[in-house]
Formats: C-alpha cells, sequence, structure tokens
C-alpha cells in the first residue's frame, strides 16, 4: 500500500481531499486487515499450544500444577517475598508462567514458541485445516488464512 502515490495531474473528481480521503480509507483498510491477522494469529498458537498439550496426554490442569509449584519454589527457594497485593500476585505468576514456558515444562518438552509455531505448523496445511475445525471462529480465522497466505489451509 506504500507504493500508493497521489499524482496531481491523475486527481479524481472532486480534487486533492478526495484523494486523500481515498488513500485514508486503503491504508484504514490495511491497519485492520493486520489487526485481524495478528488476532487469528494469537488465536490459532493458543489453539496450538491446547492441541499440544491433549495429543501429548496434558490438560490444563497439568499445566497450571506446573506453574503454581514454580511459584511456590520462588517463595520458598528464591528468598521471595509472598506478595502482598493483586499487582505483586500478578508479578510472581508471571515469573512462573515465564519460567515453566521458557525453561521447565514438562520435564523439558513443551509446545513450541509463537515465532516457531509460525514457521512451523503454521505453514502446514493439512495440520491448520484440522486445527480451524477445532476452533470457535474456526471458519472465520480459515477464510482469513487462506486470503492472507493464499489459501495455504
Amino acid at each position: 500500500f506504500c507504493s500508493t502515490v497521489i499524482h496531481m495531474n491523475a486527481l479524481p473528481e472532486g480534487g486533492f481531499d478526495v484523494a486523500v480521503r481515498d488513500w485514508l480509507s486503503v491504508v484504514g483498510q490495511k491497519l485492520r486487515d493486520f489487526k485481524a491477522l495478528e488476532e487469528m494469529e494469537q488465536a490459532v498458537y493458543e489453539a496450538y499450544q491446547l492441541d499440544w498439550l491433549m495429543s501429548r496426554g496434558y490438560s490444563l490442569r497439568d499445566a497450571y500444577d506446573g506453574i503454581v509449584g514454580l511459584a511456590g519454589e520462588s517463595l520458598d527457594f528464591e528468598d521471595c517475598a509472598v506478595p502482598a497485593d493483586s499487582a505483586g500476585v500478578v508479578a510472581l505468576s508471571d515469573m512462573a508462567l515465564s519460567r515453566f514456558t521458557g525453561e521447565t515444562g514438562f520435564d523439558g518438552e513443551l509446545f513450541a514458541s509463537k515465532a516457531e509455531f509460525l514457521t512451523g505448523e503454521f505453514c502446514d496445511s493439512s495440520y491448520m485445516d484440522g486445527l480451524f475445525d477445532r476452533m470457535y471462529k474456526g471458519t472465520e480465522w480459515k477464510a482469513l488464512y487462506e486470503k492472507a497466505f493464499g489459501g495455504a489451509a
């Protein structure tokens, strides 16, 4: 969209104001499309995480227990103060989640990072077809995926 140039000698009827309005409309649509793609990528990554857990016999409870266990370890062994307010609880939870997804997982095994997913499973059309089929809004996300990536799924 950056290649759109307003040529003074080729202005639409209505002049410069109409040309600028039309250009802004195109830019606005591109930004909305980009935001929708980001939302779709996040939604399918989260669905992939759940799929990874289930396909290996893990549940959300297993992940929760692992994260809570790391938070408890931090309180017990890292001279970490017990959170005094909700902000402290959130910070402790975020730290435990980060350790779980970045270090420990399930005995060192965990789903791919979002960047790895977007260059791996996300590019596998048969995998994505199955994932879209099991997702809320899967039909909508699949249509966006196909539009953006040339019918890859």
